[in-house]
């Protein structure tokens, strides 16, 4: 029985954990959104075609 209690205060620690870490890139999701929407992520658009103009650009 101690074995069983201890296995679902994991399971439910685990759960609070990964909705945690769930709400926590939402908010990543929506504030990246919010910076593309406000140029704020341009600079990177820059860096890439600068790379691919000097030939410096790898494939994925």
């Amino acid at each position: 029985m101690d074995m069983l209690i201890k296995n679902t205060k994991k399971i439910i620690e685990n759960t609070d954990k990964n909705k945690e870490t769930e709400e926590y890139w939402d908010k990543w999701d929506k504030q990246m959104e919010e910076d593309y929407k406000n140029g704020k992520l341009d600079f990177f658009l820059e860096i890439a075609l600068n790379a691919e103009k000097e030939g410096s650009l790898k494939p994925l």
